[in-house]
């Protein structure tokens, strides 16, 4: 049995881990919810699927989860604990 390899590279994705922070507001069970998701591609394999085709599988690593359909900027996550806003009522 000769294995059919693809016409066209392309992968699909397998996430592994799981979000740094805690979600505040968990979705109930069945609740479907979009999440923008970064993360880091850690390895790429080939899976033998049961009709014999070859499938290029790339495994990606969490490294940021975000509820909704956006990302914010990596500069724009928030101050820091060192960040000081300057006081407009001191003098």
């Amino acid at each position: 049995m000769n294995a059919q390899q693809p016409l066209i590279e392309a992968a699909r994705l397998r996430f592994n881990g799981m979000s740094r922070d805690s979600l505040e507001d968990p979705p109930d069970l069945d609740e479907e919810v979009v999440f923008t998701v970064r993360a880091r591609c850690k390895k790429q394999e080939r899976e033998r699927m049961k009709d014999g085709e070859i499938r290029l599988v790339a495994i990606m690593e969490v490294v940021d989860v975000h509820v909704g359909g956006t990302m914010p900027d990596r500069d724009d996550e928030g101050p820091t604990l060192f960040d000081d806003e300057p006081d407009d009522d001191a003098e």
